[in-house]
């Protein structure tokens, strides 16, 4: 249901809930379920949920594992830099290389 309101219902529909899954999106990330789901979210959304989502996940640096996945899911050049720009303050030059 989350993923067919995500996609096929209409802007005004569809919004609040890419909203609520940009501001849950780490806690979403805790249980096998809520990966599955945003694993599904980020492969078939839009750039700038994708990049939101992403944004709000690279903040917490407690989650390098989640971080990983974020960078595996970038589809375009943009998603990319955010991962690379949020993570820089807190992981060697040498490490961001291997990841990106």
């Amino acid at each position: 249901m989350v993923l067919h309101t995500l996609f096929h219902a209409p802007h005004n529909d569809a919004q609040p809930l890419a909203k609520v899954i940009i501001f849950y999106a780490t806690d979403i990330m805790d249980s096998n379920i809520g990966q599955h789901l945003l694993s599904s979210i980020l492969n078939h959304c839009s750039d700038t949920l994708h990049e939101a989502i992403i944004t709000r996940i690279t903040q917490n640096r407690d989650r390098s594992v989640d971080v990983v996945k974020m960078i595996r899911s970038c589809k375009s050049r943009k998603s990319c830099q955010i991962v690379r720009d949020a993570i820089m303050p807190w992981m060697a030059p040498s490490r961001i290389q291997g990841l990106l």
